[in-house]
């Protein structure tokens, strides 16, 4: 009774944030990266489907649909990655359930939801939030199939996996690690039997035929866009930078030296857990769930590291990077949530560390709430306003930062809600090259919309005045009026 008690308390957590990502995919503005998504789908479906590093396939074809029933506000365009948000919450009760202890149910959960920049992304029309979903349906489905001994909850364990890779290119290193745990525990772990299973063909066929389609993606993108290059990093220490940097959620501004630092620490920590989660298995005389969920996890966070380095120092393809790094969040909080439960085996002990480490994160996690931006695309906060603004002064002509000009052409002036009649034009603030060959340029906007730095050095030559109109203190936007 006391157990249910706990669990409609947890039912009820996850509910509340829920409710918390529905509001911010209501109130946050379109960022760049989805306005790019949005435009390519309005435009050229073809394009976005195949041929860019920016092509999520669900995502995309999730766009698709909200425009054939007409809706393209923002909310209607992040429908895909709020259902995720639901299903990664259905599976994560599944398992928080599981655990008797309340003070173990609360860190759970508080090591799996309670990363303001992991919860950016359920609310953002990207891939990475339905990917995250199939990789926690693929871990719930295997872990229940080995525990309840149901092949059909393994061989859907192996298809999720699949579709988290085709939903974000960047978990085909979850779909490659999962796929060899799979294959040797499911499969090759009781000898040559398995040629004369009939399940054993079928898994190859659908592996193969995820693999191929991937491949095929990658081949299209390569020479269409080549968008593949150069999105990561080359640098092994920065990998880990947004578990310290995402975490913080601009609280902190960090010396790129130090913050390298406390990723490496942080990426010992993590090994060190995963060695420790894969080894005490094998000493283990009987296997319960928590120790298989551990030692799996484990496993597949070490198998991912080693493909991610052998390809980088083998074929020279980058280091996944913030948001490409994504695919670990679940593994990770997995591996170091059952690192501290069988590492102390003082229960006094055992529980402060837990009761502090979910204290921090709580507290974090609040002072992070916010209905107004996100970490990656904070540039694209005050940008509806803004332009709204615009709309209302009777605007005719405005200058617009590279920064916010990205959603005003590829989102607001193409989307039906918001019929702007200003006419917008990029101008240069983010890289000056020297003074600009149109001399008086400026002159030809009644309006400038600029994000910081405010560098106008392009164009110096320009013989006007401004007069600052309206400031957004969120990002430092400014509105100025051209006078001639």
């Amino acid at each position: 009774m006391v157990r249910k008690y706990y669990d409609t308390i947890f039912a009820f957590l996850c509910s509340l944030l829920f409710v918390y990502v529905l509001l911010r995919s209501h109130f946050l503005n379109i960022t760049h990266d989805e306005a790019h998504s949005y435009h390519s789908i309005k435009n050229f479906w073809y394009v976005q489907f195949l041929c860019t590093g920016n092509s999520h396939w669900l995502n995309s074809l999730a766009i698709k649909i909200s425009l054939l029933f007409g809706f393209e506000n923002v909310l209607g365009i992040r429908w895909l990655s709020l259902i995720s948000f639901a299903g990664v919450l259905i599976c994560a009760f599944i398992w928080i359930r599981s655990i008797e202890k309340p003070y173990l149910k609360l860190s759970a959960f508080c090591f799996l939801f309670l990363s303001p920049y992991l919860i950016d992304y359920f609310g953002l029309a990207r891939g990475y939030a339905s990917a995250i979903m199939f990789q926690a349906l693929s871990i719930s489905f295997y872990i229940a199939g080995l525990n309840k001994g149901k092949r059909n909850y393994l061989f859907f364990s192996l298809v999720c996996s699949g579709l988290s890779a085709i939903a974000n290119f960047g978990f085909v290193y979850f779909f490659m690690a999962f796929s060899l745990i799979y294959f040797y525990e499911i499969h090759f772990q009781s000898g040559f039997i398995f040629l004369k299973k009939r399940r054993f063909y079928i898994d190859v066929f659908m592996s193969i035929a995820f693999s191929l389609v991937l491949l095929r993606a990658f081949v299209f993108i390569i020479q269409c866009s080549k968008d593949l290059v150069g999105a990561g990093t080359y640098t092994i220490g920065e990998m880990f930078r947004v578990f310290i940097d995402g975490q913080a959620y601009h609280k902190f501004e960090f010396i790129p030296a130090h913050l390298q630092i406390y990723a490496l620490i942080f990426l010992t920590l993590v090994i060190a857990a995963c060695i420790f989660g894969v080894f005490k298995i094998k000493n283990q005389s009987s296997e319960n769930s928590d120790t298989i969920i551990y030692s799996f996890c484990s496993a597949l966070f070490l198998i991912m590291i080693c493909v991610i380095l052998f390809n980088f120092f083998c074929f020279g393809i980058v280091l996944p990077f913030y948001r490409t790094m994504l695919v670990f969040f679940i593994p990770v909080s997995v591996v170091l949530f059952y690192f501290v439960e069988h590492a102390f085996k003082n229960k006094t002990v055992k529980k402060l560390i837990f009761t502090s480490i979910s204290g921090c994160l709580i507290i974090n996690f609040c002072y992070s709430m916010n209905l107004k931006y996100c970490f990656d695309f904070k540039e694209q906060a005050d940008s509806r306003e803004g332009f709204n603004w615009l709309a209302n002064t009777a605007a005719k002509r405005v200058g617009i930062s590279p920064e916010l000009y990205g959603v005003y052409s590829n989102y607001y002036r193409i989307c039906k809600d918001y019929p702007y009649t200003f006419m917008g034009e990029m101008i240069e603030t983010r890289f000056p090259k020297g003074i600009c060959s149109q001399k008086n340029k400026l002159s030809e906007f009644d309006h400038l919309i600029i994000f910081p730095p405010y560098d106008m050095s392009y164009y110096k030559n320009s013989n006007i005045k401004v007069k600052v109109l309206k400031y957004y203190e969120t990002t430092g936007t400014v509105i100025v009026k051209v006078i001639r």
